[in-house]
């Protein structure tokens, strides 16, 4: 509809994007029902679940960071904005949304954008017109429609700004109404069996993802034990302190003959912007470990006689790193990827992390 729409935004962080899988899986886990539609904004799916629990006459909460959905605020479903944390938060219900946007009523806050437009997702609106002008003109004519049928009744100094952006202005309501109509329905029976005593966890998997994630504050509240390790099958693997060129040309040369590789980093810190390198940890067939140790301290250990120079491991390193058809296996394989980005290297062909 308008190509501008949102434009302003960064595209979502990487990091961010990994997380929704995860995000899914522990939604999941604790029995929430998720909806997702493809095409359609999370505003729109909001939307149309909050009316058809309306019409089965619950009372609705909405937790958004966002004002916009105070346009369905109504005797049943109130809007509780975020502001800051999960503590800091304002109530938009049907009172507060009049007060704050000098609306008649939740759903001409539409009307309001319309006017004033929304910077944040570069709704237009109408040039000139701010929040002030938009109430005065609101009280009296309560939606755009109304304004442009008596634009002849407005003063003209309001005339003159609203005449040439007419089309602007519809635009831009349309932009900021909230579809309440996707072909979704609401799932009943999960949403009545979701209880605050937490019987509906799926407490193996929940506990798995928790421990998995360092979650243990979480796991004490909702009684959540950890799950029982498994013990490792007996396996011999061989290891090699890559301490000499030779030795590391010798790993390089089978990791490009492989093309496919593990690889982990042993860092002075858990913080990869601050992180210097100490070892590089690489496995290539499943049957050797090969450790190159190249910032280890003598004063804090004596465990490696040799060291190799750090610059002289990642001279040869940096292109088998940067080589995307390489692949790389790697555990938490952003931390490698802010670690190389340190030293000034691009690590591509991360292809699994588990």
């Amino acid at each position: 509809m308008y190509e501008a729409y949102k434009a302003n935004r960064d595209e979502a962080p990487e990091d961010l994007r990994q997380q929704f899988s995860l995000a899914r899986d522990l939604v999941a886990a604790l029995g929430m029902d998720q909806e997702e539609l493809e095409g359609f904004e999370a505003d729109d799916v909001i939307g149309t679940l909050a009316r058809q629990a309306e019409e089965k006459g619950w009372n609705v909460r909405i937790l958004t960071g966002d004002s916009d959905l105070g346009q369905l605020a109504s005797d049943k479903i109130t809007v509780i904005q975020t502001l800051r944390g999960v503590t800091n938060n304002r109530i938009l219900d049907v009172n507060k949304v009049r007060e704050r946007y000098g609306v008649r009523e939740p759903e001409n806050l539409v009307d309001y954008k319309g006017l004033v437009g929304d910077p944040s997702d570069n709704i237009p609106g109408v040039k000139g017109v701010g929040e002030k002008t938009a109430k005065k003109l609101l009280a009296e004519y309560p939606t755009i429609e109304e304004i442009y049928a008596n634009l002849d009744k407005i003063e003209e100094k309001f005339r003159k700004k609203l005449q040439p952006a007419e089309e602007s202005a519809r635009m831009s309501k349309d932009l900021a109404t909230i579809r309440i109509d996707l072909p979704l329905k609401l799932d009943t029976k999960s949403a009545e069996e979701w209880r605050y005593d937490f019987g509906h966890i799926d407490r193996e998997r929940a506990s798995e993802l928790f421990a998995r994630l360092n979650f243990r504050t979480i796991m004490d509240k909702l009684d959540l034990s950890l799950p029982e390790e498994e013990k490792p099958e007996d396996t011999d693997i061989a290891w090699v302190v890559v301490d000499t060129e030779k030795k590391l040309d010798e790993l390089v040369g089978k990791i490009r003959k492989q093309g496919r590789f593990a690889l982990d980093f042993e860092t002075s810190d858990l913080d990869a912007r601050v992180a210097d390198m100490v070892g590089i940890a690489c496995a290539v067939d499943g049957r050797t470990g090969y450790y190159v140790p190249v910032g280890h301290n003598p004063a804090v250990t004596d465990e490696y006689k040799k060291v190799m120079r750090l610059k002289t491991a990642l001279d040869v390193f940096r292109e088998i790193w940067e080589d995307e058809g390489i692949e790389k296996i790697c555990q938490n394989g952003k931390f490698e990827w802010l670690v190389c980005n340190h030293y000034g290297i691009e690590l591509r062909g991360i292809v699994d992390d588990p």
